[in-house]
C-alpha cells in the first residue's frame, strides 16, 4: 500500500490530502469533506405558496430535501409530512453531512476538499478538525521504481471549514494547523524532527442545479504557500553506501488556483458524488488534473460509511525540476489513491470518526504507507 495524497476533503483532500480522499475533507474535507442532506425546508411564503405546497405530493417533497441537504430539524414545511418521511430525511442528511465532513481527507498535496456538490443554507455549515499519522515506507521516485529508507512518519493537525454565504453560495477553507516530519537517517542513526505551518486554501462554491435528487456545482479556490518550499533533509536509502533517493520538504512553495465541478445524487440511505478539477501552479510547476469518486451509507442509529477514489496526476507542462520527497509536497506528484471512513453522531450535530487511507496506483514522487485519522466535526 502506498500514500497517495488525496478527500477531503475532501476531495476531497476533501482540500489537501493524503491517501484516498481529501477532505473533506473534504472532502473536506473533510471530510472532505467530503453529503446528501444539506436542505433547508423553506417557509411558506404567501397563500399562493401555502397551496401550491399542499397540491405537491409527498413524493416530490422528499426528492427535494434530497436535493438541497442541511435541512434546518427546527424548521418544517406547511404540508404535513409522516413520521416515515422525517425519518428518511434525518437518516439521509446524517449521511450526506458525514460524507462532507471528510471528503477532505488528510494528505498533503495542495488539493482542494472534495466536499461535494450539497452547499449550506447561509449562516449554516460546519467545521472539522483532525489528527492524521503516516507511516512511511518504500519511497516511490519519478522513474517507477521502490527504495527503502530509514523509518519516516508524518503526524499533523488540520482543519476545514464550509459556511453558507448566500442562497446556493458558500465559503470553505482548509489548512494544516501544524505539520509534523520525522525522518531518520541510516548512516548517522538519527531522526530528524521538522515543524512547519500549513499551505492554508480558501474558495468559494456555486450549486448551480438542484434537480430533485440530483445536483450540480461549481467552485473556484486558491492555496497559499506559508511553509517553507525548500528541502529540510536529505533522503537517505538503506542500500549499501546510504545513497540519496530524494529531499524532505515540508511545504509545496508554489501558489495554486484550481477550478472544477462536482455532481451527487441521494437515495434514501445512499449518495454518489463526484468530482473534477484543473489546477494551475506557480513556480513553472506543472499543472495537474484531479477527480473524486465516492459513495456512502447513512443508518438510523447515528452510524455512517463512505468509500472514496481519489486521483491526482501532474501533466508535465512546467519546466521547473521535479522534486522527489516522502512528503509528496513539491512538483510532479501522481496518484491513484483511496479511503475508507467512518463515523458516529455521538451527540446531536457533532461526530467522531476514523479514516484509514492509502494509495492504489500510479503513485510516484512520495512515500508509501498507511494513513490513519481521527477527527471531530461539528454542524452549526
Amino acid at each position: 500500500m502506498s500514500k497517495a495524497a488525496a478527500v477531503a476533503t475532501g476531495r476531497g483532500d476533501a482540500m489537501g490530502t493524503r491517501g484516498g480522499g481529501g477532505g473533506e475533507g473534504a472532502g473536506a474535507g473533510g471530510a472532505s469533506s467530503s453529503h446528501p442532506a444539506r436542505g433547508v425546508a423553506k417557509d411558506t411564503k404567501d397563500t399562493k405558496d401555502t397551496k401550491d405546497a399542499k397540491d405537491t405530493t409527498k413524493h416530490a417533497e422528499s426528492l427535494e430535501d434530497i436535493g438541497r441537504p442541511f435541512e434546518r430539524a427546527a424548521r418544517v414545511r406547511s404540508v404535513a409530512v409522516t413520521s416515515t418521511d422525517d425519518a428518511w430525511c434525518h437518516n439521509l442528511r446524517r449521511a450526506a453531512f458525514s460524507l462532507a465532513l471528510v471528503a477532505l481527507v488528510t494528505i498533503g498535496l495542495p488539493t482542494p476538499a472534495a466536499a461535494g456538490p450539497w452547499v449550506p443554507d447561509p449562516g449554516e455549515g460546519y467545521v472539522k478538525v483532525w489528527l492524521k499519522f503516516f507511516y512511511g515506507y518504500a519511497y516511490r521516485s519519478g522513474d517507477g521504481n521502490s527504495y527503502d529508507y530509514g523509518p519516516y512518519n508524518e503526524l499533523f493537525l488540520a482543519t476545514y471549514g464550509e459556511v453558507g454565504v448566500a442562497e446556493h453560495l458558500s465559503l470553505f477553507w482548509q489548512s494544516d494547523i501544524l505539520r509534523t516530519f520525522y525522518l531518520h537517517d541510516p548512516s548517522t542513526g538519527e531522526t530528524g524532527v521538522h515543524a512547519a505551518p500549513g499551505d492554508p486554501a480558501i474558495g468559494f462554491r456555486y450549486q448551480f442545479l438542484s434537480g430533485g435528487r440530483f445536483v450540480m456545482a461549481a467552485e473556484a479556490w486558491g492555496r497559499v504557500p506559508l511553509a517553507n518550499g525548500e528541502a529540510v533533509q536529505p533522503v537517505l536509502g538503506t542500500a549499501p553506501g546510504n545513497p540519496q533517493i530524494g529531499e524532505l520538504r515540508v511545504g509545496a512553495g508554489a501558489f495554486d488556483l484550481g477550478a472544477g465541478m462536482s455532481a451527487g445524487y441521494g437515495w434514501d440511505h445512499f449518495y454518489a458524488a463526484a468530482f473534477g478539477s484543473y489546477v494551475l501552479r506557480s513556480q513553472d510547476y506543472d499543472h495537474a488534473v484531479q477527480w473524486t469518486a465516492e459513495g456512502g451509507y447513512g443508518g438510523a442509529s447515528g452510524f455512517s460509511i463512505r468509500g472514496r477514489i481519489t486521483g491526482y496526476h501532474s501533466l508535465g507542462n512546467g519546466t521547473a525540476p521535479y522534486d522527489d520527497s516522502p512528503s509528496g509536497f513539491g512538483n510532479g506528484t501522481n496518484y491513484v489513491g483511496f479511503a475508507i471512513e467512518t463515523d458516529w453522531e455521538l451527540w446531536p450535530a457533532t461526530w467522531l470518526g476514523v479514516s484509514f487511507e492509502g494509495g492504489i496506483a500510479a503513485v510516484s514522487r512520495q512515500s508509501g504507507g498507511p494513513v490513519i485519522s481521527l477527527y471531530w466535526a461539528k454542524r452549526f
